[in-house]
């Protein structure tokens, strides 16, 4: 019982490890285009829309 314990608490530490790492590397690897509506990720070159067909993007990025 103990070591599922230790096992889950470690679990949760490298979570939140990774979690806190993930915007640094989305910002150097993701660009929004000029108006906002299309990310491309850079590494692979793929594009794609930040909102559904007939929604838009408000927030700045």
């Amino acid at each position: 019982m103990r070591h599922s314990a230790l096992r889950g608490f470690g679990l949760a530490i490298f979570v939140a490890c990774a979690f806190e790492a993930v915007p640094a590397l989305a910002q150097e690897r993701c660009a929004a285009s000029s108006d906002g509506q299309e990310v491309t990720d850079n590494t692979i070159g793929l594009i794609w829309r930040r909102c559904a067909e007939g929604m838009s993007w408000k927030v700045k990025t």
